[in-house]
């Protein structure tokens, strides 16, 4: 994978950052568009969590905020060997975790179209709260959950099927309170929930 294709004013700072082992916030609130200031393409997310030479996340994680995302985030069946951090960044197009495995997942407060997590092994916890919002599914069939699920504050805006947790494994607690909305159904048929619900 060859990041000197990512050369974008906004790229360019995630590489550096990443570099460093610094965390890269374009901004403390999420982006209502995109700029040249704030625009990455997620094949770039994609290359520094799977390794690129000199460019490697640190051990805590590959960390973006504030981040407006070009392009489908497709990180099926790989093996992340750090979590993925994106806090207030706006998607354009649908996030791809089918049997994905990473240490953690962060999602605070991002925009996205439609989440694909069917048997995601998330070794730590997943957060997909305080102003999360997918237009589409959030599907976590199958999905085996160390940690704690926290859907506080998330809104799930999908018509039909909303939030698709059947078979899902949580070792911890699963948060679907405070401000937690759901305008489409809600499944946990044979869910295993370790925590309070």
């Amino acid at each position: 994978m060859q990041i000197e294709k990512y050369n974008k004013p906004a790229e360019l700072r995630l590489i550096q950052a990443c570099r460093e082992g610094d965390d890269t916030i374009f901004s403390m609130e999420r982006p209502e568009k995109g700029s040249a200031d704030n625009t990455i393409r997620a094949g770039l997310i994609r290359a520094l969590l799977l390794g690129t030479g000199d460019c490697t996340p640190p051990a805590r994680g590959l960390w973006i905020e504030g981040a407006w995302i070009t392009g489908k985030l497709d990180l099926q069946g790989e093996a992340l060997p750090v979590p993925l951090v994106l806090l207030n960044c706006t998607l354009e197009e649908d996030v791809m975790l089918r049997d994905c495995t990473l240490p953690a997942l962060h999602l605070t407060g991002t925009h996205l179209p439609k989440l694909d997590a069917q048997r995601l092994q998330c070794n730590g916890p997943l957060h997909l709260r305080a102003g999360f919002q997918a237009t589409g599914l959030v599907d976590l069939t199958g999905a085996t959950i160390d940690g704690q699920l926290d859907c506080a504050g998330g809104k799930f805006l999908a018509k039909g099927l909303a939030l698709n947790c059947d078979t899902i494994s949580v070792g911890a607690a699963v948060f679907l309170r405070t401000g937690f909305e759901a305008q489409g159904e809600v499944k946990l048929v044979g869910a295993k929930i370790g925590g309070q619900l």
